[in-house]
């Protein structure tokens, strides 16, 4: 910067983020500006950009050189404008000795082994489509693991696929109204049908929806036609609120 007379004054950066700072911050403050005066520990851009980019090494490996944690190298990366590179271009390249090293000869489990002829036909129908519908072994089953859409959750032993349903099972227990969920299976022919609650006092289905999707309102209208006998009520968002529900 130049003033009158041609005299020029000198400029300080910052030692680590290269920001100007004042004369003051230069002499006095270990010539650092004051953000960084704040800080913890502080990481060279030139270190960070070779470890990173040169290096190829991810934010977690370089988090456990610093002895930070991930966080913390991902600020810095942002502070200095280096680009976040995707899982795939960081592992790009890379090699996975253990899991080499697990799965080649004697640390594969299926070394030296050679499958049933009875299970080599199951592999092959069920990649030829012949198991589906009625032919597939889950047929009407109730399917063990915890699948939601929604924010599931765990009520009185039994997982529930959303929210809804836990809450719309915990105003039955305060209204004292015995309920069982998804008691039973529908057959549709190519498909079940499996209704979310059963009453047994009212001997009533009860179907709790906050989203309908195509499948489900097909197969919802095709349970109706074919099992009409049957009482099912249809409980949404709506009817939730109004049964003081917070959802």
């Amino acid at each position: 910067m130049h003033y009158k007379g041609g005299i020029t004054k000198k400029e300080y950066y910052c030692k680590h983020c290269g920001k100007p700072i004042s004369i003051c911050s230069a002499l006095y403050g270990q010539s650092q500006c004051r953000q960084c005066q704040n800080r913890k520990f502080f990481i060279n851009r030139n270190e960070l950009y070779n470890y990173y980019i040169i290096k190829n090494k991810s934010i977690t490996e370089i988090a456990k050189i610093y002895k930070c944690c991930y966080g913390t190298i991902y600020k810095w990366l942002l502070n200095y404008n280096i680009r976040i590179k995707t899982k795939r271009e960081t592992h790009l390249g890379k090699k996975r000795p253990d899991q080499s090293k697990r799965m080649s000869k004697d640390g594969n489990p299926m070394f030296g082994t050679h499958r049933p002829r009875s299970v080599r036909i199951k592999i092959s129908k069920a990649r030829t489509g012949v198991y589906c519908g009625r032919n597939h072994p889950m047929f009407g089953k109730k399917s063990s693991y915890k699948c939601s859409y929604g924010k599931g959750g765990k009520y009185k032993n039994t997982w529930m696929r959303s929210s809804y349903e836990l809450k719309f099972a915990k105003y039955l227990d305060k209204q004292d109204i015995k309920w069982q969920y998804e008691p039973k299976a529908f057959d549709l022919g190519t498909t079940t049908y499996r209704p979310d609650f059963y009453l047994p006092t009212k001997n009533i289905y009860i179907e709790v929806k906050g989203y309908w999707t195509e499948e489900a309102k097909n197969k919802f209208e095709l349970f109706k036609k074919i099992f009409s006998n049957i009482k099912i009520i249809v409980v949404d968002k709506e009817t939730l609120q109004k049964r003081g529900l917070n959802v």
